[in-house]
């Protein structure tokens, strides 16, 4: 994999494109690229192919099309309590762009979960796309940092003239995070980087062949609650192998692979189940 200084625009290949301290402009094209912010309020494009973006705020991914899937928010109380919620179909009427400078959910979270705060998104494309290229598997999350009142209020509750949600669906407590991230890989094959913290990483059916870069025994945990067949420690151990350095776990229609970690040194405690 290639690194590409910042501001520069990428090729058809696989790259990893870092940029400053500065605002950048990042867009990665082709490829399975990484694409990482480094500060500054960013522009990252991930293109086609299976990406992975960091950035550090809401404010650093481009924008996208109305027309897509679903969001997934992540709200967190004053107890640390973090509950998951899908935000189904929103409107695809609109033709300007899905901008995350405008995303509207301040009211939509006031109106539903009074006195929680958003830790962390993530926005998944309908059918693989994401309107910047095709087939693309991109990630995109905000760590613990960005709250509610980082964002604009205009509308985007059920009821109001702009891209509004449908209906909400799939209310998931997850338990609290102890001040690490939430990680979704989504459909495609996605590395997964939870950074320093106490990171969850989540996973369901359909998410492809995914990779934790950085998985910390005893301190991280996997959310294996949307995984169907795998129910306790015994199913993960029946499903799990090592291949060289590295412990993966075979899925109906995926993996998780597991950089660095042996089997042997997981325990139950490093796992959620439904």
């Amino acid at each position: 994999m290639t690194a590409v200084t910042a501001g520069q625009v990428g090729t058809a290949g696989s790259e990893t494109l870092n940029g400053t301290g500065s605002d950048d402009v990042i867009a990665g094209l082709n490829g399975a690229d990484t694409l990482v912010g480094n500060g500054g309020e960013d522009q990252l494009f991930g293109g086609g192919g299976d990406d992975v973006l960091y950035g550090d705020t809401l404010h650093d991914f481009a924008p996208m099309p109305h027309a897509i899937s679903n969001v997934v928010l992540y709200l967190q109380d004053d107890a640390g309590e973090v509950l998951k919620v899908k935000v189904d179909s929103f409107s695809d009427s609109e033709t300007d762009v899905f901008d995350a400078n405008d995303l509207d959910l301040q009211s939509f979270i006031d109106d539903n979960y009074d006195e929680m705060e958003m830790v962390a998104i993530t926005i998944k494309a309908g059918n693989n796309k994401s309107g910047m290229g095709t087939g693309e598997g991109e990630l995109f999350v905000i760590d613990d940092s960005v709250a509610i009142e980082d964002l604009q209020a205009a509308g985007g509750k059920k009821g109001q003239a702009d891209a509004s949600f449908d209906y909400v669906t799939d209310l998931e407590p997850l338990g609290t995070p102890d001040e690490g991230d939430l990680l979704i890989g989504g459909t495609d094959d996605d590395e997964l980087y939870g950074g320093v913290g106490a990171d969850t990483f989540v996973f369901a059916d359909g998410d492809g062949h995914d990779t934790i870069g950085d998985f910390q025994v005893g301190e991280d945990m996997i959310d294996l609650g949307g995984v169907s067949g795998i129910s306790d420690f015994s199913g993960v151990l029946a499903a799990a192998s090592n291949d060289g350095d590295d412990a993966v776990i075979a899925l109906d229609d995926g993996s998780i692979t597991l950089a660095g970690v042996q089997i042997e040194g997981l325990s139950v405690s490093d796992f959620l189940f439904a």
